[in-house]
């Protein structure tokens, strides 16, 4: 896992532990090639691990505000997601698809 991604859920972390709304945890650009375990986060509601992704409500293309390297992530299995994610955020970037080939949900 990479520096910036650890300083992020740490920051996450912290900014719960304070009392503070922490659902959201963005950590696209942050050159993963492997999700973090994030299943003792309890509080996430949404998780966006895309370098750039769609929404489709107001048809515009967001970028993740961090500036590491671009995510390429390869493996993704449930049991390192928090149960308590209504939204995640998980489909590469629009110039290149990852090649996930262990995906299980």
């Amino acid at each position: 896992m990479s520096k910036l991604a650890q300083q992020l859920i740490a920051e996450n972390k912290a900014k719960h532990a304070r009392g503070e709304d922490a659902s959201y945890l963005d950590l696209g650009n942050c050159g993963l090639r492997t999700l973090p375990d994030l299943s003792d986060m309890e509080w996430l509601e949404t998780l966006v691990v895309s370098n750039r992704w769609r929404n489709w409500e107001q048809r515009v293309w967001m970028l993740s505000e961090n500036k590491g390297g671009r995510n390429e992530l390869e493996d993704i299995t449930r049991d390192l997601l928090p149960c308590s994610l209504t939204a995640l955020y998980l489909g590469g970037d629009y110039y290149h698809n990852w090649q996930i080939s262990n995906g299980f949900f």
